[in-house]
């Protein structure tokens, strides 16, 4: 109903049908003059520029009991047990989404059922069952939302920063964004670690961490932003993968320290690995292979360029070694690196070696003692025996220590013939 003078009063047949409980008069946006009215139920705001026509709005919670305007601002209050407040700069606004209302539900420091508020000389005042509040400034929102805003899925090379430094979005109930609420990132898995872990959601709803640096092993990162003050505690994941460094450690993988008869290729093919400074695995690496000591070849043809698999390997597709008894030499280098960053194999070239010398046989009652001395030459290598002839083996013969060895089971009387052996790795 409406009246110009409180006394005659005039009942319109469009005005807000519902159980009416709040009216206020203020201003919207554009300063135009502004009719609000909250109720209970249903369609619990509508407004009126002129008292006589009025139009629904949409709304969050309620039930809404009384309204009022100051300072470019209308608060709602309400009875229930929930957010109690809710405000706006502008009832007449359309929500823009996610938004579904142009109202946002705020609580006070005490939870109370309000009824009644108004707004005189800076202060807002509230009052409800056994309660009055006060609010110097705008009523507090209540976060309900927390989601990624920018820096998920990013890579980055391992124990450095992600490019984009991770930030949140903070909205209450109704989709609007929340400014001044504490926001705290924590390293969860990677073993990286960020600066400014405690954020706080500007004018737009943002916190943004002020940096994240990944762990030191290759693979998955990941990061949490937590709302702590809400209950029950909000929170939402960054997911991000370190990346393997640059190269800066190369290691032999197989094929050192073998012996070939000279001139013959050694049986297993040299390889490295190469790893960053975290031991990660480095792949497409190239590593130069190069003979260093006998004459030998390789392949590819020496110097050699091979680069690195998945695995950080690169191998060679085979060594020969040189036709001279000796040792021979390979270095693998990670190309272009200074100081250089290398390793080294080693391989023997070995040549069947001489016979034993002095040869002496001495009987004994069912057996034999043998003695000699060792070759002349050994070929280059490691030098054990093998003695041919009749009787058991003896209990101390076979490698380069033992010179001596006694054959048993034997006749007395009878003639044995036994011939002593040198052998190394060629033969």
């Amino acid at each position: 109903m409406t009246s110009s003078d409180g006394i005659t009063w005039t009942r319109f047949t469009n005005s807000p049908g519902n159980r009416w409980f709040g009216l206020g008069y203020g201003k919207d946006a554009s300063g135009n003059g502004l009719w609000v009215a909250v109720a209970d139920q249903g369609t619990r705001v509508k407004t009126s520029p002129d008292g006589v026509t009025w139009t629904g709005r949409s709304t969050p919670g309620g039930p809404w009991r009384g309204v009022a305007y100051g300072d470019g601002l209308w608060v709602a209050v309400e009875s229930g047990w929930g957010p109690e407040v809710m405000t706006t700069t502008d009832p007449t606004c359309t929500p823009q989404a996610p938004a579904t209302s142009c109202w946002t539900e705020r609580r006070p420091a005490e939870e109370r059922a309000l009824i009644s508020v108004a707004y005189a000389n800076g202060l807002w005042v509230a009052v409800g069952a056994n309660a009055v509040v006060t609010s110097g400034a705008v009523f507090v929102p209540q976060p309900s939302q927390l989601a990624v805003e920018t820096g998920e899925n990013q890579f980055a090379v391992v124990g450095t920063a992600v490019e984009t430094a991770p930030s949140v979005l903070v909205r209450d109930v109704n989709n609007n964004p929340v400014a001044g609420v504490s926001v705290t990132f924590a390293v969860v898995s990677g073993g990286g670690s960020v600066t400014g872990a405690v954020a706080t959601t500007n004018a737009l709803g943002i916190a943004t961490v002020g940096s994240w640096t990944l762990g030191r092993a290759a693979g998955a990162n990941t990061l949490t932003s937590t709302i702590t003050d809400s209950d029950p505690a909000i929170s939402t994941m960054f997911t991000a993968t370190g990346t393997p460094g640059a190269a800066t450690q190369i290691a032999i993988s197989a094929g050192n320290n073998q012996s070939a008869v000279a001139g013959t290729a050694v049986t297993m093919a040299p390889s490295v690995v190469v790893r960053d400074v975290g031991g990660n695995l480095v792949s497409g690496v190239a590593v130069t292979f190069d003979l260093t000591a006998g004459d030998g070849t390789i392949d590819p043809a020496s110097p050699a360029t091979v680069t690195t698999d998945a695995n950080g390997v690169a191998e060679l597709t085979g060594w020969t070694l040189g036709a001279t008894v000796g040792t021979n030499s390979l270095t693998a280098t990670v190309a272009g690196s200074d100081p250089a960053i290398m390793t080294t194999f080693t391989a023997t070239a070995l040549s069947v070696p001489s016979a034993p010398r002095a040869v002496v046989a001495t009987p004994g009652t069912g057996s034999v003692d043998l003695n000699w001395a060792p070759p002349s030459d050994t070929g280059g290598g490691v030098v054990s025996y093998r003695i041919v002839g009749p009787g058991a083996r003896a209990d101390s013969f076979g490698d380069a220590v033992h010179t001596s060895a006694r054959m048993t089971g034997l006749t007395n009387g009878s003639a044995a013939t036994y011939e002593v052996c040198a052998v190394n790795a060629a033969g």
